[in-house]
């Protein structure tokens, strides 16, 4: 039966990515949410309570992966350059895996907001500082020119979204970017914005 209420829960989370992908946290309804899961409101509120408590646990779903993932890269051996390529790897890997994180995140950016109240920045801002962390270190042995890490993230988020989201806008040709293309792209992008030899 536990395993049954964990399955519905994550079914929830991935119904919810969704939806509040599509239509920002002020657009989406739990009802919406639950239409996706195929079950009666009533029974979500077993697992969230209300839609706050529900993108609150979305946004630690999210994101609070991807943080232990970087952690763990950056406690392994390797130098400032692989390291900050590997956490564009993990980057990667998380928009392919989670699609929804980028509009969110768009979503996000463009909601007005008091920022004490922003649990979007509360998730990040531990990402945002490891991130930082290797970017210091980088600049200190002179393999990284002096970019503001948060510009850096501003940069490489922008990116992902164009080219996931919003490339299709500029020529009926293009189609947003795989996996594999995000990922080469990306890199490049990284390489010539950061590294000092490139």
């Amino acid at each position: 039966m536990r395993a049954r209420g964990k399955e519905t829960r994550q079914a929830i989370l991935r119904a919810a990515e969704q939806v509040f992908a599509e239509r920002g946290y002020a657009g989406a309804r739990m009802d919406d949410v639950a239409a996706e899961v195929g079950i009666k409101r009533a029974s979500m509120v077993y697992y969230f309570r209300d839609k706050r408590s529900l993108y609150l646990a979305l946004l630690q779903d999210l994101y609070g992966e991807q943080l232990q993932r970087y952690r763990a890269l950056l406690a392994s051996p390797g130098t400032a350059r692989d390291r900050i390529l590997g956490c564009l790897d993990v980057w990667a890997e998380h928009v392919a895996a989670r699609p929804g994180s980028v509009r969110i995140l768009m979503w996000e950016s463009a909601r007005v907001r008091r920022a004490s109240a922003d649990p979007l920045a509360a998730e990040l801002a531990p990402i945002q500082q490891t991130i930082s962390q290797v970017i210091a270190a980088g600049r200190r042995d002179g393999t990284f020119r002096a970019l503001d890490p948060l510009r850096f993230l501003m940069i490489v988020t922008g990116a992902t979204a164009f080219l996931t989201l919003g490339m299709h806008v500029l020529t009926a040709e293009s189609a947003p970017l795989g996996a594999a293309e995000l990922h080469s792209e990306l890199r490049n992008l990284v390489q010539r914005i950061l590294f000092v030899d490139c």
